[in-house]
């Protein structure tokens, strides 16, 4: 009797990981058109949502998504003395 529940359980297991996959995917998407900068995944604190920074000619907006909602910081450019990577 357990065996026929095997095979559900791992689609159902298969679907949950594609769907979070899809979820990380489309949150860490570019946010805006222009000049978009965004930090490797492979650097800590930015696995699973990464930090995005928008450069405009009027301002600088750094963008971090979150599980809910989303961190944006704008600043105009010239209030912006220098950049530190």
């Amino acid at each position: 009797m357990a065996d026929g529940l095997v095979f559900p359980a791992a689609a159902v297991v298969a679907a949950i990981g594609i769907l979070l996959l899809m979820f990380f995917a489309w949150k860490g998407r570019q946010f805006a058109d222009g000049d978009i900068f965004r930090a490797s995944r492979w650097s800590r604190g930015n696995r699973l949502f990464p930090t995005q920074v928008l450069i405009t000619p009027t301002s600088v907006v750094h963008y971090t998504p979150e599980l809910v909602g989303r961190k944006e910081h704008s600043i105009h450019i010239a209030h912006v003395a220098s950049v530190s990577i």
